[in-house]
């Protein structure tokens, strides 16, 4: 055998060898984009609800703002009777 005959077969056994070990990694690369694709789906879905959230938690303020009136309204005409 020659020596670019020995070269090549070398060179095939590592290029074999490379690729038995990066496949795994490569699989394991495509889950972890496919997982963040996911997360990032979530957190936009989290963040409207926390706008929605954050919108009844105003409209609740004002409704608890009116009834507080109410309230001393109502302590006024009990102090009144």
């Amino acid at each position: 055998m020659s020596d670019n005959e020995l070269l090549l077969a070398i060179s095939d056994i590592m290029d074999k060898k490379l690729d038995t070990r990066l496949i795994p990694i490569e699989e394991n690369i495509h889950e972890m984009q496919s997982d963040i694709r996911h997360i990032k789906g979530d957190i936009v879905s989290m963040k409207s609800d926390i706008d929605d959230m954050k919108t009844d938690i105003v409209s609740m303020k004002s409704d608890i703002d009116d009834m507080k009136t109410d309230i001393v309204s109502m302590k006024s005409d009990i102090d009144d009777m």
